[in-house]
Parts: structure tokens; sequence; C-alpha cells
């Protein structure tokens, strides 16, 4: 992946993540259910932690605390897994497999790929 598409999908996670803000404003105002949010991440250990404090940030700065952060792995080569490990450890959202079942009135956030994939090269 070139270092500009690396970039777009970069920006994409951030707009996708700034919906996600306000979205959880306006439930936090209209007194509104609880929003789950759900990563699906594989190779994404650059943003995926930032993602998820800033998440956590907004809706601790709304005082709604209507907000639950959930997080699914497919396969990742990188450090997403202990990333999402540690993040859950710490409460800050909980790590679910590909099989459980999924909230529908959830926001799903598609973070697979961001950190892109290292090039293959043939040997010499």
């Amino acid at each position: 992946m070139v270092p500009a598409e690396r970039l777009v999908l970069i920006a994409l996670a951030i707009v996708a993540a700034s919906d996600v803000l306000i979205s959880l404003r306006a439930r936090s105002q209209k007194g509104w259910q609880p929003l789950i949010v759900i990563l699906v991440t594989s190779n994404s250990a650059n943003i995926v932690e930032g993602i998820v404090r800033r998440i956590s940030w907004e809706d601790f700065k709304s005082r709604s605390k209507s907000l639950e952060i959930q997080a699914i792995d497919l396969g990742s080569c990188d450090e997403t897994p202990e990333i999402l490990t540690l993040l859950e450890r710490d409460g800050m959202l909980s790590v679910l497999s590909p099989a459980d079942s999924l909230d529908a009135g959830a926001v799903v956030l598609n973070l697979q790929d961001i950190n892109g994939r290292e090039e293959k090269t043939m040997p010499d």
C-alpha cells in the first residue's frame, strides 16, 4: 500500500470516529439509550488505541457515560490483539469473537488494514 492510500484510510477512520462522537453527543442530549460502538479491527495497531481513547474521552466530557465500546479482531498480524487485550484489562472496551452476535443498533467502525500490510517481495 502506498503512503497516500494509507493516509486516505487513516483519514476515513478519523471521519468515522467523528461521526460516532457526533452521534454520542446527540444521544446524550436527547436521553437516548447507550451507544454501542463496535470496532472491527485487523492490522490496525497504529490507530486503534487512539480511537478508543478519543471516543472514551468524548463520552467522559459529555458526562453521559452512555457508551459501550466493543472490538472484534479478524486475525491481525501485528500488535492489534495485544493492544485490545490491554484496553480490555483497563476497562475501556470488551473484546468479542467474530462468532459473537452483535447488537442491531450498534455503530460499526471498520478499522481493518488501516496500518497497511508490508509489500511481499520475491526473493532474489
